[in-house]
């Protein structure tokens, strides 16, 4: 009996010690068994599911984007081993088509709308907003919906990329085409933005854009000419602005070397012409030899060192015909010191000190005795000799020495210049547009009015230039509107210049570029149109070689709008027959449409 009591007991204890080992094994094994199901739920593409574990069945929850996505979930947890059943309780999403959502922004509020994949996603792109904006409110509508992008979460980084650079504004998806629209933050975040949209996710197309710069006040301008360099700097309110003015400068100062730090912003108010009045503003700004110009709310100021009275003249006269929405705030223009005359001509450095001789001090000396006077002989009658009249003076002969500059619409002249000097640059450039600053003198020979009036012809078909005459020839510089007219005149020079007057010329021409739209091609007519008056001789269709000159320049500038329809009327005044008129205005347009 005691013997079976014993037997009893050592089964019961090794019934027991199996039993408990049978539970930990079974521990183990649904520990094991939930961490392979999750590794697999968590690989699901837009996490839409969920799982819990109870000893060795797994319970599938959350909504599957279609029904083949839930099946093959289901089908890999079944083969896990050990896994004993799987409870499905899943829903399945409705399909969208196409994909929308929205991420906007408006102040200091964000709002999300739409569809979006899933519920974790939607906490993952939630997490994403609240590292990046974490003192923004972000009101969440979007609606669970399948059919959502493989490139989802990429697409909804690079939304939150632009929108962190809107001060208002909005990112909106179908499917993988994105339309964004808003206005930056400011504009170093607008120039930001540029390099955003280079960077799109993969397979992203951009369906349209529209982003403006922020309005920004003061709106300031700014450039800084230093000898051969012009910098330009402050805010554009485009990038057709911003490059409409570095062409233009590029092209008018070849040899200047332009650089920029512009930024993009809307001034409050803008005027229409914006690029034009800057570009003409910085013409001015290169006359200076070193200088600067602000432009703030539209209040010009320009300081710098002009190269002479005249240029320095001429600028201001052109700062006092501003355009409307501009106005003249400071003018500070100096110009080079002259020297002091005692400074002239300096003695050379090594000149040595003036030796004066010793002069002794004078001696007293007796007088010498009286002489008598030697006999006087008696007076001769001696024939006159005739005395020629004193000589008249040579005339004086006043050296030629004058000067022409010639800017837009305006010719400066100075210095020494003969009454037929002044009539010829009269007759090419229109007497409206000349600042006569010359002395009546000089002398010209015969020969070389023809070729000085020729050269005058040269500098009016020039942009602008410099036209200098003296004892020792002409020299004309400057910049031509083309590379076509400054070979012609170069050409012209060459032929004009001979051993008994040496004539040079230094030109430059801007490098070949598109068309100017048709309304820059009118105003640059109507300028050259304005210079002068193009007159017939009185019953004739001849030109006076001014007309000629005046004719000439406006066809240069025409050669730079070669797509431009022009039309050429001639006309007569009242007097006379009608027929006759009208046949004389007929022959007049003829003949210019003939010769140019």
């Amino acid at each position: 009996m005691q013997a079976l009591l014993r037997v009893i007991v050592g089964l019961a204890i090794v019934t027991g010690v199996g039993g408990l080992a049978f539970v930990r094994d079974g521990d183990r094994l649904s520990t094991d068994i939930a961490a392979r199901s999750q590794k697999i739920v968590s690989a699901v593409d837009n996490g839409w599911a969920g799982m819990s574990i109870a000893g060795r069945d797994v319970r599938l929850s959350g909504n599957a984007p279609d029904v083949e996505a839930r099946d093959r979930l289901v089908k890999t947890l079944d083969a896990l081993p050990g896994v004993r059943r799987i409870d499905v309780a899943t829903g399945i999403l409705a399909r969208q088509s196409p994909y929308e959502w929205k991420l906007g922004r408006q102040a200091n509020d964000l709002s999300f709308s739409g569809s979006i994949p899933s519920e974790a996603n939607r906490l993952a792109f939630s997490s994403l907003l609240s590292t990046y904006f974490p003192t923004l409110k972000v009101a969440d509508t979007a609606r669970l919906a399948a059919g959502a992008p493989d490139n989802l979460g990429a697409m909804q980084k690079f939304a939150e990329d632009v929108i962190a650079n809107l001060a208002a504004g909005s990112v909106s998806a179908s499917d993988k085409a994105l339309t964004i629209e808003g206005v930056a933050a400011s504009p170093a975040a607008f120039a930001g933005l540029q390099d955003v949209l280079t960077k799109l996710p993969a397979g992203v197309t951009l369906a349209s854009v529209a982003i403006s710069p922020p309005t920004v006040t003061p709106y300031v301008f700014s450039a800084r000419k230093e000898g051969q360099t012009l910098t330009l700097g402050g805010l554009v309110p485009s990038f057709a602005a911003r490059d409409s003015l570095l062409a233009d400068m590029r092209n008018r100062f070849a040899t200047v070397s332009v650089t920029q730090a512009l930024q993009f912003a809307s001034p409050t108010a803008l005027d229409a012409a914006w690029a034009d009045n800057r570009s003409a503003l910085l013409t001015q700004l290169m006359r200076l030899r070193d200088g600067t110009l602000t432009i703030s709310d539209g209040v010009v100021s320009l300081a710098g060192l002009a190269p002479g009275v005249f240029e320095r003249e001429q600028i201001l006269a052109a700062l006092a015909k501003l355009p409307p929405g501009l106005s003249l705030g400071q003018a500070a223009l100096t110009i080079p010191e002259t020297p002091p005359v005692d400074n002239l001509f300096p003695p050379p450095a090594d000149a040595a000190e003036p030796v004066f001789p010793v002069v002794p001090p004078p001696q007293i000396v007796a007088p010498p005795l009286p002489v008598p006077p030697p006999p006087v002989p008696p007076p001769q009658i001696v024939a006159p000799v005739p005395v020629p009249p004193p000589a008249e003076p040579a005339p004086v002969v006043v050296p030629l020495a004058w000067e022409a500059v010639r800017t837009p619409g305006q010719l400066v002249i100075t210095g020494i210049a003969t009454p037929a000097l002044k009539q010829a640059a009269g007759r090419l450039f229109g007497s409206g547009t000349i600042v006569d600053e010359t002395v009546t003198g000089g002398d010209i020979p015969a020969s070389m009015v023809e070729r000085i009036e020729k050269s005058l012809d040269f500098l009016a078909r020039l942009e602008h230039g410099r036209l200098t005459l003296n004892e020792s020839g002409i020299s004309l510089s400057g910049h031509a509107p083309s590379p076509a007219i400054r070979e012609e005149v170069m050409a012209g020079i060459a032929a004009l210049s001979s051993d008994t007057l040496k004539i040079a010329a230094t030109l430059t021409a801007p490098q070949p570029a598109p068309p100017p739209p048709p309304h820059r091609c009118q105003s640059d007519l109507d300028a050259t149109i304005r210079s002068g008056v193009i007159n017939f001789a009185t019953g004739a269709a001849d030109l006076s070689r001014s007309s000629e000159a005046r004719l000439k320049a406006v066809a240069d500038s025409l050669m730079r709008c070669a797509e431009a329809r022009l039309e050429i009327s001639g006309h007569t005044d009242h007097q006379g027959d009608p027929d006759d008129n009208r046949e004389l205005s007929e022959a007049r347009a003829r003949g210019r449409r003939m010769a140019h």
